[in-house]
C-alpha cells in the first residue's frame, strides 16, 4: 500500500517518544508510506529527518498536558489557540491532502485530530505515556474530559504497552485501541552480536541506563547493592543518564552512607550510551512506572539479561527466568537475591543474554513495526 501520512511530534529532541517517532517514519518509508512531519520546533530530530530525505514543516502548537493546575485564563487562552490552530491546519491538510494523520504522544492538543476529522481524514492517537505517573503531568481540561476528546476524534488509539491501554481504559473507547510495539532500531545496540563482554568469575558488572529521576529507581539500585555486599557478593553499579545534579548529589550521598561508594560509577548524560552497555554483565531495569522499556528492549539487543521490577510494562518484556529476571518493584532486597541468582549461577549470563537476544530481534525491527502499523491503518481504510 503507499499512500501519505501526517505525523505530528510533540518535541524536536531525541528522547524515548522522539526516538519512537522516528522509527515509526523510517518503518513506514520501508513499506512505500510518504511521511511529512510536523514538529514544533528546531532540533536535533530535523537533522535526522533531512539525513532520511523526510519533508517536515515547523509549527507553533500547544501542549494540553502540564505539571501546574492551570488558572482559568490559561484554560481559556488553550481554548481560543485551538479555534484558531483547527482553521489553519485544515487549510494545510487540504494543499498536503494526505491519507492518515497521526498525533505522536498524548500530550501534544487535539487541533490535528479535530481538523482531519472535519475534512473526513482518518486520524490516529499513539499514546506512549502515562503522564501522570510517569511525568506528573495533567489535563488541563481533566483527564475524563481530555479522554472523550481523544476517543471522539481519533479512528484508532495506539499504545506502546498493555499497561497503558489499562491505564487509559476508563477514558477512551476500549474498542478503538490497538497494541502497536516499537522497533526499538538503535544502530549501536542493534549490531546482531552476541554479548559483547566475556563473563568471568569475578565482580559482576551492572547497569542502569536511563534519565536520573526518583521514579527511575537508582535509588532502589543502590540499595540492591547494598544488600548485595551485605551478603558477602562483589559488584559493580554504573549509573547512566542525565538529570538534575541536585539527585546525582542525593545518589552520592546514598551511596556514602551505605559504604558502596567505591562500587557505583556515575556518568552524566552521554550521546554513546551503549559503549556501556557492552562492558557490563546484566542490565537493571528499576523504574517503578515504565511505560514500555525501550532500554530493557536495546540490553536484550546487545545479549544482555534484564533483572526488571514488576512494575509498569516491564513484567511485559522480561519473562522471569527465560530473558531476564523479575523482582518486587520497591524491595531492594528481592532486587539484590534475583541478582545473586546471576553471581551464583554464571553461565546464566551468557544463556539468558542470548535467548534475551534471539526474542527482542525478532519482535523489534522495522519491518514488524512497520507491517503492524500499516495493518491497524489498512484497518480504517478497509472499514470507511
Amino acid at each position: 500500500m503507499k499512500g501519505k501520512l501526517v505525523f505530528i511530534g510533540h518535541s524536536s529532541r531525541l528522547d524515548g517518544a522522539e526516538r519512537c517517532y522516528l522509527e515509526s517514519i523510517k518503518a513506514l518509508k520501508i513499506y512505500g508510506v510518504e511521511v511529512i512531519a510536523i514538529l514544533p520546533g528546531p532540533g536535533p530530530l530535523c537533522e535526522k529527518l533531512e539525513d532520511e530525505g523526510v519533508t517536515y514543516q515547523l509549527w507553533d502548537f500547544p501542549r494540553w498536558m502540564n505539571k501546574n493546575k492551570p488558572s482559568l485564563f490559561k484554560k481559556i487562552q488553550l481554548f481560543l489557540w485551538q479555534f484558531s490552530l483547527i482553521k489553519k491546519f485544515k487549510e494545510k491538510l487540504l494543499e498536503l491532502k494526505p491519507d492518515y494523520v497521526v498525533t505522536n504522544t498524548v500530550v501534544i492538543s487535539p487541533f490535528a485530530a479535530i481538523a482531519s476529522q472535519k475534512l473526513g481524514i482518518p486520524h490516529f492517537w499513539y499514546i506512549h505515556e502515562f503522564g501522570d505517573e510517569d511525568h506528573g503531568l495533567k489535563f488541563i481540561f481533566g483527564k475524563r474530559v481530555s479522554g472523550k476528546i481523544i476517543s471522539r476524534y481519533s479512528e484508532r488509539i495506539l499504545v506502546n504497552s498493555e499497561i497503558i491501554k489499562k491505564h487509559f481504559n476508563q477514558v477512551i473507547e476500549p474498542d478503538k485501541v490497538r497494541l502497536l510495539h516499537y522497533a526499538v532500531e538503535n544502530d549501536e545496540a542493534n549490531d546482531n552480536s552476541t554479548a559483547d563482554r566475556a563473563v568471568s568469575n569475578g565482580e559482576l558488572k551492572m547497569l542502569l541506563l536511563g534519565r536520573m529521576f526518583p521514579k527511575k529507581g537508582q535509588e532502589e539500585a543502590l540499595n540492591g547493592l547494598y544488600h548485595l555486599k551485605k551478603k558477602g557478593y562483589s559488584a559493580s553499579l554504573t549509573l547512566v543518564g542525565g538529570g538534575k545534579d541536585s539527585y546525582k548529589s542525593h545518589l552520592k550521598a546514598v551511596a556514602g552512607r551505605l559504604k558502596i561508594q567505591d562500587n557505583i560509577h556515575i556518568v552524566d548524560f552521554t550521546p554513546e550510551p551503549m559503549k556501556y552497555l557492552k562492558e557490563t554483565d546484566i542490565v537493571l531495569m528499576c523504574s517503578q512506572k515504565e511505560a514500555f522499556g525501550r532500554v530493557t528492549v536495546e540490553a536484550m539487543k546487545k545479549g544482555k539479561p534484564v533483572v526488571g521490577a514488576n512494575g509498569g510494562a516491564t513484567p511485559e518484556i522480561i519473562s522471569d527466568g527465560v530473558n531476564g529476571k523479575i523482582y518486587e518493584s520497591g524491595n531492594p532486597e528481592d532486587l539484590a537475591h534475583k541478582i545473586i541468582y546471576f553471581l551464583d549461577n554464571r553461565q546464566e549470563i551468557a544463556a539468558m543474554g542470548q535467548r534475551a537476544q534471539k526474542w527482542s530481534l525478532e519482535n523489534f525491527n522495522y519491518h514488524v513495526h512497520g507491517k503492524n502499523f500499516l495493518k491497524i491503518l489498512n484497518e480504517v481504510k478497509t472499514n470507511r
